[in-house]
């Protein structure tokens, strides 16, 4: 029986190898290559010829379903795996809807990640549980899903400073504070912050403070 080709796509080099430590002791898989999610990953795959991908889906950026719309269109037979570290809500509807053959989360065991290759080459699909439990409760609870994924759109939007000025203003930090610690010009805290309101949807520092609490934006 031919081993199961595998290719790691990630952007935390410490990550791929990990991956590969876990793999590699699997007599029925093998490791094709790994990359991170730069511009030449689709060259990578092709050159590399796996059956399946294990692709980081990073919630963190707004384009975070483009790997895997491009890889699923590129190459049609090979599996794909979607991997996230990200605790937030996942729009697991929106994962369902690209016919991917699994969604997992980063933090799974090692044999819980080798068994999903093992099951999906086997022809099946694997999901985490809790993935699907939540993808139940939007259908109990149309209007709280509604509210939660509008966050998780809302939180790709946010930018890696929006997010830090963000973190400063829970902790109660004026817009001077905040300048000083980020090296910043008032003008520029208060410019973005005025940004942020917009995407949050609020109108003044104590609701983005309280938002960002309940939501775990931050």
């Amino acid at each position: 029986m031919d081993k199961i080709k595998v290719y790691l796509a990630d952007n935390h080099e410490i990550f791929r190898v990990g991956l590969r430590a876990v793999l590699r002791d699997m007599p029925d898989i093998e490791v094709a290559g790994d990359s991170d999610l730069g511009p030449g990953l689709l060259d990578m795959i092709k050159k590399d010829n796996p059956d399946f991908v294990l692709l980081d889906v990073d919630l963190g950026r707004s384009d975070y379903f483009n790997n895997l719309d491009l890889i699923k269109v590129e190459f049609p037979g090979i599996k794909v795996v979607a991997m996230s570290g990200d605790e937030r809500q996942i729009p697991v509807r929106d994962v369902l809807s690209r016919r991917i053959d699994g969604y997992i989360r980063k933090s799974c065991s090692g044999e819980f990640l080798c068994t999903t290759i093992q099951m999906i080459g086997l022809g099946g699909n694997v999901w985490q549980s809790d993935m699907l439990y939540c993808t139940l409760e939007e259908d109990k609870n149309p209007e709280a899903a509604k509210q939660s994924n509008l966050l998780t759109s809302v939180a790709a939007q946010i930018s890696l400073r929006e997010r830090q000025i963000l973190t400063l203003l829970v902790k109660g930090e004026t817009n001077k504070q905040i300048g000083k610690a980020m090296n910043l010009a008032q003008v520029t805290v208060k410019k973005t912050l005025q940004g942020l309101f917009v995407k949050l949807g609020v109108t003044n520092r104590t609701q983005a403070a309280m938002m960002a609490t309940r939501y775990k934006l931050i």
